[in-house]
């Protein structure tokens, strides 16, 4: 099993839980990842096949958090939400060991129907000129959750081309979630949406 894409995302530094007022608004992103990503399993007599996804990539840029510091903590929020980290801290050593354990056997059950609250790699998309060129080779171990903050339009571009190209190798669903109302939808980019 590969690690952590660490070449293309760095991983999402903790934050404090979330506060009444914000558990809306990660509800609300989070639906939008799950939209589409399942049930991502493949027939139990037929591992090779392609699995049962109906849309392997979504963009959405989030806008209406308001400042780009509190867009950057929701994402966050997400982020520690989707990958399992609330979980991690609220279990003992032997809970962790076990949803460690679960999660690696999960992944290689390819017949299993994915759950909600089956743990995503999420991280920060690297923007510079490594980390572009790791994005060019992305394979998701996993379904993933990307950030991109404060991206330059052309850093946008880059990225979802870089992702749309290689979509149709992936045996797991990839959100990009752009923080910041500069850059607008792009031509010929499908699953684009803005989240408030």
């Amino acid at each position: 099993m590969p690690r952590f894409d660490l070449d293309t995302l760095m991983p999402p530094p903790v934050v404090a839980p979330p506060k009444p007022a914000e558990q809306a608004r990660v509800a609300t992103l989070r639906r939008w990842c799950l939209a589409g990503s399942g049930p991502g399993n493949r027939p139990l007599w037929q591992p090779g096949a392609a699995p049962d996804i109906t849309q392997r990539l979504a963009v959405a840029t989030l806008r209406a958090a308001g400042e780009l510091e509190q867009q950057s903590r929701l994402a966050l929020l997400l982020c520690l939400d989707l990958d399992g980290s609330w979980r991690m801290q609220a279990a003992g050593v032997a809970g962790k060991l076990w949803l460690r354990g679960m999660t690696l056997l999960n992944d290689q059950l390819w017949w299993r129907r994915r759950r909600d609250d089956d743990p995503w790699d999420c991280g920060l998309l690297r923007d510079d000129a490594s980390g572009r060129a790791a994005l060019a080779r992305f394979l998701p171990r996993r379904p993933t959750m990307m950030v991109a903050q404060r991206p330059s339009a052309v850093g946008v571009a880059h990225a979802v081309a870089s992702l749309q190209g290689r979509q149709a190798l992936w045996q797991h669903p990839v959100r990009l979630l752009v923080l910041d109302d500069t850059p607008q939808r792009l031509p010929g980019t499908t699953g684009w949406a803005t989240l408030d």
